[in-house]
């Protein structure tokens, strides 16, 4: 089992997320980015990652590979501009930005892509308030068959069992879970009439289980409340849906029994 602990010096030598400046022109960036504008606002926060600003840089090495959050616009840039627009220069197939981001956060970031995540970081993520990317180290633990390591994960977030439950032998679920919170959100945006819309919607996008792969892309610079208010998150649960193989046309929720 391996366990990253995050020191003291550390912490007093590089930048929490907390602490990363944002400028009024990220600000103004971020949201046209909420408000679902991906052609005005990511090459506007591309630039702003070239020139050294931390918080377009931890944002755009966030979202990059989460098409949930992508409009056409970023979905159809060809390879080359996709390696232009969403990373900085190095190389035929440039370099994320999180790589280099010497904060604590984008450190813990970067163990959810090794191939043995540690228990810490998912614990540390979860304490930050980082909850989607907690459940999605949860989630690629299960998936590289760390299960010891999922299973003290769960011991120590009971709330997150159903995430690893469907993966790792002797995690037992007995509960309801209800959908995610953003869940609810797009059908009261949508069609609040539909009582049933939330399970439904969660159901189509395969289980509960799945819908909870949703949420801020990263809370310390967007916060799950804003996020829920914000054009950009409730696209992401149809969009969720599309990503599905094969597709799944979430708006259908919306039609009452």
């Amino acid at each position: 089992m391996k366990w990253i602990v995050l020191t003291a010096a550390m912490t007093a030598t590089t930048l929490s997320a907390q602490e990363i400046e944002r400028s009024v022109a990220f600000e103004d960036a971020l949201a046209l980015w909420l408000s679902d504008d991906d052609a005005a606002a990511i090459p506007t926060l591309s630039e702003l990652a070239q020139s050294g600003d931390q918080a377009a840089q931890l944002l755009l090495g966030t979202i990059e590979h989460m098409g949930e959050v992508q409009t056409n616009w970023s979905l159809n840039l060809d390879r080359a501009e996709r390696i232009a627009t969403y990373r900085q220069p190095e190389g035929i197939s440039g370099r994320g930005w999180l790589l280099d981001l010497d904060t604590p956060l984008a450190a813990l970031m970067r163990d959810l892509d090794a191939v043995d995540t540690s228990v810490s970081t998912i614990l540390e993520l979860e304490r930050m308030g980082e909850g989607r990317l907690a459940r999605e180290g949860l989630r690629l633990m299960a998936r590289r068959e760390q299960y010891s390591d999922a299973r003290a994960v769960v011991e120590a977030l009971p709330h997150y069992d159903h995430i690893a439950a469907p993966l790792v032998t002797n995690i037992e679920v007995t509960r309801q879970i209800a959908p995610h919170d953003l869940v609810y959100a797009w059908c009261d945006a949508t069609c609040p009439a539909v009582a049933s819309c939330a399970q439904v919607a969660a159901d189509m996008l395969d289980s509960p289980i799945d819908s909870w792969s949703l949420g801020s892309p990263v809370t310390a610079l967007i916060s799950e409340e804003v996020w829920r208010a914000s054009a950009k998150g409730l696209a992401s649960v149809p969009r969720l849906g599309d990503l599905r193989d094969p597709g799944v046309d979430v708006t259908q929720a919306c039609i009452a029994e």
